[in-house]
């Protein structure tokens, strides 16, 4: 397929992806059945998921993702592990693939197979068929590979590949004590929509000597319906009893457990807290955990270039697609 072909497909991959919404009752069933699977994987995780791979194929994105592609070598086979953390994982590493003009071998995972073998045939319908293998097993003979990092040993073995390894990593928001209550709010979203899972969730925050914890957790409540959800209070309650047999200080509002930790990354149902009285004392931090850092997540453009607002971790970060689109030009 030319460039042009390419990109005439994705077009109509797009119309596609705009239908599956909460009015499709063909995807509310597919989802409903993918939640019976996996029941993290909610409908609204998974509409969630679904908005961030349109955008990728949107008027936004698609020309100039195009055109970074379009000089990339074509027709090389890579191989890419599709991990099942989260709905669709992997399907947006698919379309950069394909767009490139090279073969995909798409591993699936059995944790989300319903959901990436509905988008992966509907791309092969879409004149894709003879650049798409689907396994959930072997995976052929390949010439580079894209994988979430795993252990040491997996890291070894694709060491031997052109290989891109997506760090597993998490994201942190930064309090200046004149955040507003819908800043908290916001907050709260970045926390709970992906159920503290994914490299977008808030894990740790840090903020001001002079800020009130309490403020944080009250404004959280509204969202207690995460209580509902049995795996999510599995790990409330199994971390609640951790900290409290261990007597480790704790904030509690039923449902989430604020902890005054240094660490980076926190427990499920947990989220970290560290105060502090310099900016460059966080700066020191980011700097040391830059690697495992997804999402800054602060109102202070000036004092942090790269931070987001909050509410807004669930979008898709250009950086990502950039280092995608950078393994694929290196090949």
């Amino acid at each position: 397929m030319t460039i042009e072909q390419r990109i005439s497909a994705f077009a109509s991959f797009k119309e596609f992806l705009e239908q599956l919404n909460e009015t499709n009752a063909d995807f509310i069933s597919l989802a409903e059945r993918a939640e019976r699977q996996n029941p993290w994987f909610t409908l609204n995780y998974c509409l969630l998921s679904l908005k961030n791979i349109t955008e990728i194929v949107s008027d936004k994105f698609l020309p100039y993702i195009s055109q970074q592609l379009n000089y990339c070598k074509t027709d090389k086979r890579i191989a890419l592990i599709m991990g099942g953390n989260y709905p669709f994982e992997g399907i947006i590493e698919a379309i950069l693939i394909l767009l490139s003009g090279n073969k995909l071998i798409a591993r699936i995972s059995e944790k989300d197979r319903l959901l990436s073998l509905l988008l992966l045939k509907k791309l092969q319908e879409f004149g894709f068929q003879d650049s798409i293998c689907i396994t959930d097993s072997f995976i052929p003979q390949f010439d580079a590979i894209i994988a979430n990092e795993e252990n040491a040993t997996f890291t070894k073995y694709l060491s031997k590949f052109p290989h891109l390894l997506i760090p597993k990593q998490t994201s942190v928001a930064i309090l200046q004590g004149n955040e507003t209550d819908e800043d908290l709010q916001n907050l709260g979203k970045d926390i709970f929509l992906f159920w503290g899972q994914e490299s977008r969730s808030v894990s740790k925050i840090f903020i001001p000597f002079d800020f009130t914890e309490e403020r944080i957790m009250k404004t959280l409540d509204s969202f207690h319906s995460v209580s509902m959800h049995n795996k999510y209070m599995n790990n409330y309650e199994y971390n609640k009893s951790v900290y409290l047999v261990a007597q480790k200080q704790h904030l509690d509002n039923g449902f989430l457990l604020l902890k005054e930790d240094q660490d980076l990354k926190s427990p499920l149902a947990v989220v970290f807290y560290e105060k502090y009285s310099d900016i460059s004392q966080i700066e020191l931090f980011l700097e040391k955990n830059k690697k495992n850092i997804y999402s800054i997540v602060c109102n202070d453009k000036k004092a942090f270039p790269s931070g987001i607002p909050f509410g807004n971790t669930y979008k898709l970060q250009e950086k990502y697609i950039d280092n995608n689109i950078q393994f694929l030009k290196n090949l």
